[in-house]
């Protein structure tokens, strides 16, 4: 009997440490609806550390010269997820999340007719249904090498580029790099400022 559950034990610890992890943007989702500060630790484990958005950021508040090198510390919490997290009414809306639905798809490029390389890019969708009738659509991009997944801009949230949501401008059009729009900064550095 000893041996049978045994058995039984080391199977369910198996099972349970075999158990995949939760997918990237459900993971993106859930930190970026919570109520508490986010670790700056937390972002480099969801995108690619000084991501264009993230850079922007942290060059803006200080933390990087023009080059991307480290000028003082790396923050503590994230601007970029703290960003996104004191927009969460806005981009989410106040309802509860009953449940997220999770697809990936990967996207292949063509020339001349015939399939070629894949792309260093997959897109993933995360739909969120707060209710029988409403819900939104979130599609990310994913970066998608064998050694790193992480997710990268552009998000879109029912269509709408998550980045232009969160205060990004575009001097120079779709191919200039974005800056955050002053007055968003200032309340961006006022909360930072304002974190335990």
């Amino acid at each position: 009997m000893r041996k049978i559950l045994l058995s039984i034990g080391i199977f369910l610890w198996l099972l349970l440490s075999l158990r995949a992890e939760e997918p990237l943007p459900i993971s993106f989702i859930r930190t970026a609806m919570q109520t508490h500060p986010v670790p700056y630790e937390e972002e480099i484990k969801l995108f690619p550390e000084l991501s264009l958005h993230s850079y922007v950021l942290l060059s803006q508040l200080g933390y990087v010269d023009s080059m991307g090198k480290w000028k003082k510390a790396r923050p503590k919490f994230s601007p970029l997820l703290e960003l996104i997290r004191i927009n969460r009414t806005t981009v989410w809306g106040t309802a509860d999340v009953l449940k997220m639905e999770y697809f990936t798809g990967d996207v292949k490029w063509y020339r001349d007719g015939r399939e070629g390389d894949r792309m260093f890019y997959k897109l993933s969708c995360v739909i969120l249904s707060f209710s029988q009738d409403e819900s939104k659509t979130v599609v990310f991009t994913m970066h998608n090498t064998e050694m790193n997944r992480k997710i990268d801009f552009p998000i879109t949230v029912n269509g709408k580029n998550l980045a232009r949501m969160l205060g990004f401008v575009y001097k120079d059009g779709e191919e200039g790099v974005p800056q955050l729009d002053p007055s968003v900064l200032a309340r961006l550095k006022d909360h930072l400022d304002n974190l335990p």
